[in-house]
């Protein structure tokens, strides 16, 4: 979960780094800033890798940090890096930038955490030992269960606290008069 959420999280940063790159390339090309009403595809990649992001980084703080973590383990950097900054910049993600929610999109994050936990299943099934042991299926198997139902309770709790969050934070842009000219606000007039 760790890995494939910070990969998830790499490649968001990625493609919104790309987005921008060519966002500032166009506006130099053309020297204004059109607002289109089109969603392009880059954009609908992006906002993709937003919801999965935020969500999944902060799953991996919140079980990490409450179910996992082991002082005994050297590595505190380690912890530091791949459980806890992922999602304290998908926090500051989410309150700082444009980037609009949906509460449709509660699935990305929930097919993301299907497909995870399918591949656990499978895993476990052709006879390895556990990814994490609040996942060991034969070991314990009511852990294994209370354990996934509260993942994704916490993504269905999580999403509306999300698009909450982005409403609140359009909301005040609002009121400081800095919400104009930002890409948020052509998404918000589109339909995906």
């Amino acid at each position: 979960m760790t890995i494939l959420s910070y990969t998830v999280f790499i490649l968001y940063t990625l493609i919104a780094l790309v987005n921008l790159v060519v966002d500032m390339c166009l506006q130099r090309q053309s020297r204004s800033s059109p607002a289109s009403n089109v969603l392009k595809g880059r954009y609908m990649v992006q906002w993709l890798f937003y919801n999965v992001t935020v969500t999944w980084t902060c799953i991996v703080l919140v079980v990490f940090w409450g179910a996992l973590y082991d002082p005994a383990y050297p590595d505190w950097l380690f912890d530091i890096t791949c459980h806890t900054l992922p999602g304290v910049f998908s926090i500051l993600e989410l309150t700082f930038t444009a980037t609009p929610c949906r509460i449709v999109h509660v699935i990305y994050p929930f097919i993301f955490g299907i497909s995870y936990l399918t591949f656990t299943l499978i895993y476990w099934a052709t006879g390895h030992a556990p990814i994490y042991s609040i996942l060991d299926y034969s070991g314990s198997p009511k852990l294994s269960a209370v354990s996934v139902v509260s993942i994704f309770v916490f993504i269905f709790v999580f999403h509306p606290v999300m698009w909450g969050l982005t409403k609140l934070r359009k909301r005040v842009a609002e009121r400081l008069n800095c919400s104009q000219g930002l890409r948020g606000d052509q998404y918000e007039q589109i339909e995906p």
